[in-house]
């Protein structure tokens, strides 16, 4: 999904990524799969 996601980008998504600072990208893209990990590791827990 990830690739494809990434050959599929169009000028407006690009402009888009252009104005988030990549650090900034970086720092919120690793939360979000903190986050989706534990989520998963919640549901697993508990179900």
């Amino acid at each position: 999904m990830g690739i494809n996601k990434m050959v599929e980008l169009t000028g407006d998504t690009a402009d888009f990524l252009n104005e988030i600072p990549w650090f900034d990208g970086i720092i919120y893209i690793i939360l979000l799969m903190g986050l989706y990990v534990f989520y998963k590791w919640v549901n697993k827990k508990f179900s």
